[in-house]
């Protein structure tokens, strides 16, 4: 087998896909490129029905590559370049997220006919959160000084890591105080964006009350809602395999060189290893797995009982988003290979 490469599967892809758009049912979903934009896997997602979420010039270039019209596409960079706004409207694309005044203003500027969707700010009410958006505060003096509202076509936010239906409660209800300044006659062509970082393993009764939510702000504002969850759908449909270069075992623990590593992506710690082919248990024991680039940074330790010898092939499990993406030119090893099955 050749190493390193990352293998999808695109039945488990497709059905992830499926799980959770059925869970945000009635949410339009925009599959979020940033967690993996492969051409084979997006193009996978794309004859399954899905629409996109991009944040670059080159997410949006892939996307149109490939067949996805304009319709589908949502550009959801809070802060742009003039030339990314000016390069992606007048290819088509409608729909640009802001968090800030004065980017509106470039957006009623450079793409007038587009829709404007202002992200609201969220860390106040939930911390460890990205910290784009426009505070509740500045929202209504905006709207009193500038007739904000009277200037936007829908609303968005994002909460990472997104399985706490409380701090999805807390945010829905700062949505709604915006959504009961919205004058009336923006009503059913008006946009709430949930975000993404939704989970198909969400605890019990997670996707019921977020549901029920849900229905309710339709039923009492007429919006129309999106969500762009990324990971969820990505992550488990892909594995990293690499072979095992050399082992040097220590009174305690062992470690594992191996041909893949950060220049591949690799990064965080994958759900399970695997050894393919024929395993040999053993002694539960402590690994250390070191990839062969000058600095020896360990990449993630495992307590497993079974045998990594010199030349085993390894696969890591559950390594599909924010894997490939950072992939990157360190010491010039060759781009990932990369399989959809």
């Amino acid at each position: 087998m050749h190493t390193p490469k990352y293998v999808f599967d695109s039945n488990i892809l497709i059905n992830n896909y499926r799980i959770i758009k059925e869970k945000l049912n009635p949410c339009e979903l925009h599959f979020a490129l940033k967690s993996n934009s492969n051409r084979e896997v997006v193009s996978t997602l794309h004859k399954a029905g899905a629409s996109f979420e991009c944040a670059s010039i080159n997410e949006y270039e892939l996307l149109r590559e490939i067949g996805v019209g304009n319709d589908k596409i949502i550009f959801g960079l809070p802060i742009k370049t003039d030339e990314i706004i000016m390069h992606v409207y007048n290819r088509g694309c409608r729909y640009f997220v802001f968090e800030d005044m004065r980017e509106l203003v470039k957006l009623e500027k450079l793409a007038p006919l587009a829709k404007k969707i202002l992200r609201l700010y969220i860390l106040d009410l939930v911390p460890l959160n990205i910290a784009y958006g426009m505070p509740i505060e500045q929202i209504m003096d905006n709207n009193q000084k500038e007739n904000l509202l009277f200037r936007i076509d829908g609303i968005s936010f994002h909460i990472s890591n997104n399985i706490n239906i409380e701090n999805e409660i807390s945010v829905l209800d700062r949505a709604e105080e915006v959504l009961k300044q919205i004058p009336r006659s923006q009503g059913a062509e008006f946009i709430l964006n949930i975000g993404g970082s939704y989970r198909i393993d969400a605890p019990e009764g997670y996707y019921e009350r977020l549901k029920s939510r849900l229905e309710k702000i339709v039923e009492c504002y007429g919006v129309q809602l999106k969500a762009e969850p990324g990971m969820t759908i990505v992550n488990s449909a892909g594995s990293f395999f690499t072979r095992v270069v050399m082992t040097k075992e220590y009174d305690v623990y062992t470690d594992v060189y191996i041909d893949g590593g950060t220049p591949n992506g690799i990064f965080g710690e994958p759900d399970k290893v695997n050894v393919v082919g024929e395993t040999q248990e053993c002694k539960r024991r402590f690994y250390r797995f070191i990839d062969i680039t000058c600095i020896h940074k360990v990449l993630f330790q495992k307590r497993m009982n079974v045998s990594i010898r010199d030349n085993d092939i390894l696969e890591f499990k559950h390594m599909g988003a924010y894997s490939l993406v950072y992939q990157n030119k360190f010491h010039l090893w060759d781009e990932t290979k990369v399989e959809v099955i």
